[in-house]
């Protein structure tokens, strides 16, 4: 094989890497999904009064994202 062969090969190589991390999720691919909506349950054993300023300037940056904190018991939130 020749010099441009090899440079051909491996550009193919790295292209093929790419786009089977894509779809494996290991690399963002392309996302339309940044300014939708979402919704996400913190669990914790702390008390919530702990969380809630956390919570309200995590909704200051990202005011889509509507976070609620659970508090569980630590010794039945194994069968909850």
């Amino acid at each position: 094989m020749n010099k441009i062969q090899i440079i051909v090969i491996g550009i193919a190589g790295l292209l093929i890497l790419i786009v089977v991390l894509v779809l494996f999720g290991a690399v963002a691919g392309p996302s339309n999904t940044q300014n939708q909506p979402a919704k996400l349950v913190v669990w914790g054993f702390d008390d919530p009064s702990l969380w809630r300023d956390i919570i309200e300037k995590y909704g200051e940056i990202r005011s889509k994202v509507e976070i609620k904190y659970q508090q569980k018991n630590r010794a039945t939130f194994e069968n909850e």
